[in-house]
């Protein structure tokens, strides 16, 4: 994920980049009863957006047929 450069950053930064490593994780059951201790910034719902992308698309048989599928009607080739 891409960043722009955030206050405090050199002069010379142009962007920051946020790597997920696949470690981080979390149970269902934990998440669901987890709270809020404070809002997130716009920088901060970014990266969790593209974090939970990351953790909750996984490609299963389903997903690939649905791809297909798309593909398929958009374009008319497999």
């Amino acid at each position: 994920m891409c960043l722009p450069p955030l206050p405090g950053d050199p002069e010379d930064a142009i962007a920051n980049a946020v790597i997920f490593d696949g470690v981080c994780q979390i149970r269902l059951d934990d998440l669901l009863v987890s709270t809020r201790h404070a809002s997130l910034s716009l920088v901060g719902w970014r990266i969790f957006g593209s974090l939970v992308r990351s953790i909750l698309v996984r490609t299963g048989p389903s997903e690939v047929a649905m791809r297909e599928a798309f593909h398929f009607r958009e374009t008319g080739f497999l």
